[in-house]
Formats: structure tokens, C-alpha cells, sequence
């Protein structure tokens, strides 16, 4: 399992370089460092720098200005730069044992995060500690520590306790089970369900704090103390404020008894920030008695697009399953649910949910519509966005946007044939069939602008044919993007007029109709999609 390690720093240049020769000899390899910079200066960037030439390691260095202790706001910035479904959290001062990576992605489990702890140096000790001491472990081994200075304490059974003695002492200890900024992990996921972190709590007890709207939302805490192992270099602590750690204390009481979950001042706010992430994109997903495609729709968009709006429209589903998966996403995102019976056409009320969720959204920005059987299948980044934006820029009469892979059965069954055009950096459906069929022009499954849907007046008809025509009299051919980003599932359950004939049913049963999802492509298979020549087509 990949990685995304988050670790925060200010001007302690000194010791995040002990900290990263950690990191350097890990038995758990497959990992990203994401170095959380609350305003330092450039000697910490010349650390960084330095440190990803001395260790091969892939280093990322996100930094804000100085301006106090933000080190909230630069976490939830760091979340937005991962590009992994599971993230650890940790300090620059907290070197890590060899196995600290191992135990974490060994002991990570849905539902739960992971709180462990550190074993505190004294400064002469810290100041002891070299490059060689890291990488062959030995400022691990009770026996160095304390004859560089370590003080002999009950404490230190953490740096003695074999696996299963960890696993016991885990078990039976009195510490509560509380995030730790320093030595914690949790999914992605999860992270941004509850909008990441409070960024207006200062110093002391502000993981904490986000932990217990973890527990909130219904994950479980779970000690890695005695086997996922850091040690702390000394330091002093001048941001210390009595006054302010006593509030944020006042502010964590209140959210555990209220059950808050998700905090106002968290990750989805820098959506908005013109400095950190543009365009905006929002994601509209329809869905109708589907519920575990609608969970699969809904998690694919949290690991690949995080922190982007996401609004659900149901169509009155009635089924148990599906309207409890409902009320879980509605603790993460917006739910909206037409309470009557639709439009009695053989869509529901796909149409009109759609035509509403056009006209609820104020401002102008990108809008993409899912259907609870389809799934995000990578990474959306900062290069497909200013894509999206751009191509609408460019061109005024550009309309819808394809982000889907192409079932190769429909091309085959319709004779597509899909031609590269160079000056839109999109393919565009050649339809050589006398089969009236949507796709040149328009496809329910569409990525677009809303102001220009509203430019034009845009009244959402009964039919992706139908809609199909009225995108014909209004924009350009429907570009297909040449990297796509989500697919169709394959054989999900069916409905017509929301109901199932027995045609229907006996089809799922010939076809196996269920559940099916994709894998995530991985880096290295999104970099060879998008540096594939043109002539390979759309897919």
C-alpha cells in the first residue's frame, strides 16, 4: 500500500534532516514525503533540496508564509497534495525506526485511524545523533540512548517491546487512544469527510481535536504506541500560549459532546483560494436504488478528486440499503432527495434533478455529472482542470466534455470512429451510423461549464438523444478528452421507469449484474495514458 507522509516543520532545518535520513532507510518503500512548511526560512528549502539529491527520496515541500502558528491550515494543504489513499501524519523532529512505515500499512484497517506516540530525547542526546546512528539503527537501541544522555524511565519499554510484547502492551494500555499529530494515520477518506483540520485552533491539542470528529464520523482509534516508533529531538516550545491551549481544550469538549464532525474552517475552503487551487470543480452524481455503486461513486471521487464539492441527487430511492448508505454520505457531503415519484418516464427523474442542479449552483465554474454506475478511475490534478478551463476559454461555443474511457463494445456496435483534433486537444465522435444515438454532441456524462449552459438557456428534455439534438443546435462537437478520468461500471442493476420488468431481471441474470469496480490507475499508468501518441485513439 502507498503512502502519503505529511510531516510539519518550521525553521528546524537541523532536525528534519536527521528526520529524512529516517525516512531514507524505511523497510516499507512505497511511500510520497510531504513536507507540511509553516514559514520557514530558505535554509529549510535548501535542506529539502539537499536531502532529496542525497536519498532518491520523492520529496514534495508545500510552504506558506510566516504568520504565526498556522500549522492547521498547512496540514490541510499537504492533504491536498497527496496522492495516496492512506496518510500518516508525523513532526520534523520525530525520527522514525525503520519499521515505523511498515507498521502503520500493516496495521491500517477501514473504519479506523492509528494513534501512536514518541519516546522524548534530551537535547544532548538529540544533538548526538548522526547520520550513521539513524541508518544503522542505533539510536534506537536503549543502550546508546542512555549512554548519550537518556535517563532510565518505564518509558522506555517502548524502544524493548518485541512484536508481540507491543501488540500485548497496546492492548493493556491505560493511555487513551487519541490522535497524534506526531505519530498518527488515518484513510484519506476519512480525513476529508470531516473537512481535515480546525485552522482556527492554534497550539495545543489541535490533533486531538481533529480526532475525536474522526471518532464523530465513526472511526475507531487504535494504538500502534509500542511498535510504531519514533524518537523526538528536544526543542523549546515559545509558541505556547496557557490561554490558547485552555480554549482549544473548551472547543474539543464541546465538539465531542455535540458531535460535531465536519469543521467550518477545514480543507474546502482552499478549493476557493486563488493561491492554492482553480478552478473549482464540482461533481452533481445521480443515483437511484443503487447504493453500494452509489458508496463506490462516492469513495472513488473522495481518493481521486479530494476536497472538491459533492452534490448527490436521489430520485426517491426507497430501497433500505441505499437510503442508509444516503445518510452515511450526508455526514460528508450534500444530499439532496426528490421526495415524490418522478417524471414517470422511463429516466425517473434524471432529467429534472439534473436541470435543478444546474440552476442551484450560483457560480460560474466547472460542473461534472456522474451516474451512481460510474466511478472516477484516476487522479483529477491541476493539469486536467486548467485543461478544462482553458478549452472553455478558448473556445466560446465549446459545449459538453467526455471524461469517460469508451466501452469498446458501443464503438464497435455504432461504427465510431474517433478523430484527434489537434487544435481542441480532444477527439471528436465521427457517428457513421444511421442509428439515431447521443455521443457526438452530448452525453449524460459530461464535464461543463455552467455559465455556459446558462448562456444559452439550457433546459435539460427527457432523453440523452433529445438532449443530444439541443446540444447540436447550441456548441461545437463534444470533445473527448484525451486523458479521460472515469468510466461506466460494467452489468449494474437496471431500471426503466424505475422499475424492473422481467426482461430486466432475467438480463441481470444472464449478465451477472452486481457490483464491479475499478482499480485506481496508478502514476506511472496515468503519465503512459497521457504520453501516448494521438493515433492510438481515445482509449
Amino acid at each position: 500500500m502507498k503512502l502519503s507522509v505529511i510531516i510539519s516543520t518550521y525553521n528546524s532545518p537541523e532536525w528534519l534532516e536527521k528526520v529524512l535520513w529516517g525516512y531514507s532507510v524505511q523497510t516499507h518503500k512505497d511511500f510520497e514525503l510531504i513536507i507540511a512548511d509553516d514559514g520557514s526560512t530558505s535554509e529549510t528549502r535548501q535542506c529539502i533540496d539537499r536531502m532529496r539529491e542525497a536519498t532518491g527520496l520523492p520529496i514534495k515541500h508545500v510552504w506558506q508564509e510566516d504568520d504565526g502558528f498556522r500549522k492547521c491550515r498547512i496540514l490541510n494543504l499537504a492533504v491536498l497534495e497527496s496522492e495516496s489513499e492512506y496518510l500518516v501524519f508525523t513532526d520534523g523532529d520525530c525520527i522514525p525506526r525503520r519499521d515505523f512505515l511498515e507498521v502503520h500499512a500493516s496495521e491500517a484497517e477501514p473504519g479506523r485511524y492509528l494513534s501512536g506516540g514518541y519516546h522524548k530525547l534530551p537535547m544532548a542526546t538529540s544533538e548526538a545523533i548522526t547520520r550513521d546512528d539513524i541508518t544503522s539503527g542505533r539510536c534506537f537501541e536503549l543502550p546508546w540512548l542512555k549512554a548519550h544522555g537518556l535517563k532510565s524511565t518505564y518509558k522506555n519499554s517502548k524502544l524493548t517491546a518485541n512484536r508481540w510484547q507491543a501488540r500485548l502492551f497496546n492492548t493493556l494500555t491505560p493511555t487513551r487512544c487519541r490522535f497524534k499529530g506526531s505519530n498518527g494515520s488515518a484513510w484519506k477518506k476519512d480525513v476529508l469527510a470531516v473537512n481535515g483540520f480546525d485552522e482556527t485552533m492554534a497550539y495545543g491539542g489541535e490533533d486531538r481535536e481533529f480526532g475525536v470528529r474522526l471518532v464523530n464520523l465513526g472511526i475507531k482509534p487504535k494504538h500502534v504506541r509500542y511498535n510504531a516508533i519514533v524518537i523526538h529531538l528536544d526543542h523549546a516550545r515559545g509558541y505556547v500560549e496557557p490561554h490558547i491551549v485552555d480554549a482549544n481544550k473548551q472547543h474539543r469538549i464541546k465538539v465531542d459532546k455535540d458531535g460535531i464532525i465536519r469543521t467550518e474552517h477545514g480543507i474546502e475552503q482552499h478549493l476557493q483560494d486563488p493561491d492554492h487551487r482553480s478552478p473549482q470543480l464540482i461533481f452533481f452524481v445521480f443515483s437511484y436504488n443503487r447504493g453500494p455503486h452509489l458508496k463506490n461513486c462516492i469513495e472513488s471521487i473522495e481518493t481521486c478528486a479530494a476536497g472538491h464539492r459533492v452534490i448527490v441527487y436521489d430520485d426517491a430511492s426507497d430501497d433500505p440499503e441505499t437510503q442508509q448508505i444516503l445518510r452515511d454520505i450526508e455526514t460528508r457531503h450534500e444530499v439532496r432527495r426528490r421526495d415524490d415519484k418522478g417524471s414517470g418516464d422511463q429516466h425517473g427523474a434524471l432529467y429534472t434533478n439534473m436541470q435543478r442542479a444546474i440552476e442551484s449552483i450560483e457560480d460560474d465554474c466547472l460542473i461534472c455529472f456522474l451516474q451512481d454506475d460510474t466511478q472516477l478511475v484516476r487522479k483529477i490534478d491541476e493539469q486536467d482542470l486548467q485543461f478544462m478551463e482553458d478549452y472553455f476559454e478558448k473556445f466560446p461555443n465549446g459545449g459538453f466534455l467526455a471524461p469517460v474511457f469508451q466501452k469498446r463494445i458501443t464503438r464497435q456496435r455504432t461504427l465510431d470512429r474517433f478523430v484527434y483534433y489537434e487544435d481542441r486537444g480532444v477527439y471528436v465522435c465521427e457517428h457513421r451510423s444511421r442509428k439515431q444515438v447521443a455521443g457526438v454532441y452530448y452525453s449524460d456524462i459530461s464535464v461543463i461549464r455552467s455559465d455556459r449552459l446558462k448562456a444559452v438557456n439550457w433546459k435539460f428534455v427527457p432523453g440523452e438523444f433529445e438532449n443530444e439534438q439541443k446540444a447540436k443546435e447550441n456548441f461545437l462537437e463534444m470533445g473527448y478528452l484525451y486523458a479521460p478520468f472515469a468510466m461506466w461500471l460494467p452489468n449494474p442493476p437496471a431500471y426503466r421507469n424505475k422499475k424492473k420488468s422481467f426482461t430486466f431481471m432475467l438480463a441481470e441474470i444472464v449478465n451477472r449484474a452486481g457490483l464491479y469496480p475499478f482499480a485506481i490507475m496508478n502514476k506511472e499508468s496515468v503519465e503512459s495514458l497521457r504520453a501516448r501518441p494521438p493515433q492510438q485513439g481515445s482509449n
